[in-house]
């Protein structure tokens, strides 16, 4: 079993990352949190915001550096309050959860309730909280993240208590501006999104070599029967193997078929690789809470013209892409020079879309696509 890497050497050079193996600091300095509390207290003042609630466990990590593994369970809900009143965010947090933040964070005041608690899993002691830190108006300005590709932590029932506590206040809708800040990285946090990006590269780069060392451990007979399953198995341990590797590694998609694959949304399956495949891997993989995102294509025996030519296409597309992304474009515009790169090559091919261009990257979601006017910024 060949495989080739869809890459010659141009696009070595351009997508080939160097992988940093010292030096990649954890967590953040406190006056990294100060100055992102700093600026959204700011924003929250021109805009008579008196606090804005989160509950996602990205927002938390973002403004207290708090990371568990306690998020991913759906049975106790976190909030975090921002509010010019004080100096730092205000927890609201299950009792087990009360320590950690104190005593790993530079978050000061922490309240606490027993969780789980199916009668009032923290609902009353966050409404409360939410109380005391506003100016004792009637009506008051609260910023909940509310919009597309977000999500509240808590169930649906807590939320819709939660909004019947708060109905005499005005609710506003603040993604926009927590997008906003999240937006713009700091050196701190492209450092970490930048090696991360160079592991899983690293490994990607070297996914053949990977397959035929495992392949020759075993017997000849595996590589007439080396699934997807088994690609995925393979690059799933280079990429946490490594020194400073991955710390997990949520996603990985792997898809095969003769001359091309039909989606990108299932695998990986036991389907068996055979000459003529071509292959799509797609990861994301994170290091101290920031991801990479993006997928490499292989091609198994020879590459026929037509899956060349394909592959040239999205080569010089992807370039366009990168040469679109100047201060003052927005997003939007990166998606159509794209799509135009591509119409160009590929003229018999029929106008689609899959509603985006790209991958996301470290914790905020923002994609190349044609309805995309987030405006590009250094």
């Amino acid at each position: 079993m060949i495989f080739h890497h869809f890459l010659n050497k141009k696009l070595r050079t351009t997508y080939t990352h160097t992988l940093r193996m010292r030096g990649v600091s954890r967590g953040f300095p406190r006056s990294e949190f100060e100055r992102r509390f700093e600026w959204i207290v700011e924003r929250m003042l021109r805009k008579n915001l008196e606090a804005i609630v989160l509950t996602s466990p990205n927002e938390i990590y973002y403004y207290t550096g708090l990371e568990t593994q306690f998020f991913a369970s759906p049975s106790r809900p976190y909030y975090l309050i921002l509010t010019p009143r004080h100096d730092t965010p205000i927890a609201v947090f299950p009792e087990i959860m009360g320590p950690p933040i104190l005593n790993t964070t530079w978050v000061e005041t922490c309240r606490t309730w027993v969780s789980p608690n199916k009668v009032d899993d923290g609902v009353s002691l966050l409404l409360q909280t939410v109380q005391e830190n506003l100016s004792g108006s009637s009506s008051c300005k609260i910023g909940f993240v509310l919009g597309s590709e977000t999500k509240l932590h808590p169930c649906h029932n807590d939320v819709r208590k939660i909004f019947q506590g708060l109905e005499s206040h005005e609710i506003e809708d603040v993604t926009s501006l927590i997008h906003e800040q999240r937006s713009i990285k700091s050196d701190l946090e492209i450092e970490k999104i930048s090696h991360i990006c160079g592991v899983v590269s690293s490994s990607l780069h070297n996914l053949p070599n990977l397959i035929e060392t495992e392949i020759s451990k075993h017997s000849p007979l595996l590589a007439s029967n080396f699934t997807e399953r088994d690609v995925c198995r393979v690059l799933r341990s280079d990429i946490m193997g490594q020194q400073h590797g991955a710390d997990s590694i949520p996603y990985m998609m792997a898809q095969s078929g003769q001359g091309g694959y039909d989606n990108i949304v299932l695998g990986p399956t036991d389907r068996k690789l055979s000459d003529g495949d071509v292959l799509i891997v797609d990861t994301g993989s994170r290091f101290d809470g920031y991801f990479s995102d993006f997928d490499r294509n292989y091609v198994i025996g020879d590459i026929p013209d037509d899956t060349l030519r394909a592959h040239e296409a999205l080569y010089f597309a992807t370039q366009r892409g990168i040469d679109s992304c100047q201060a003052g474009n927005t997003a939007s515009q990166v998606a159509h020079a794209m799509q135009e790169e591509i119409s160009t090559r590929l003229p018999h091919l029929p106008s689609t879309t899959t509603g985006r261009s790209g991958h996301a990257l470290g914790l905020v979601r923002i994609f190349f696509s044609p309805e995309n006017t987030t405006l590009l910024t250094h």
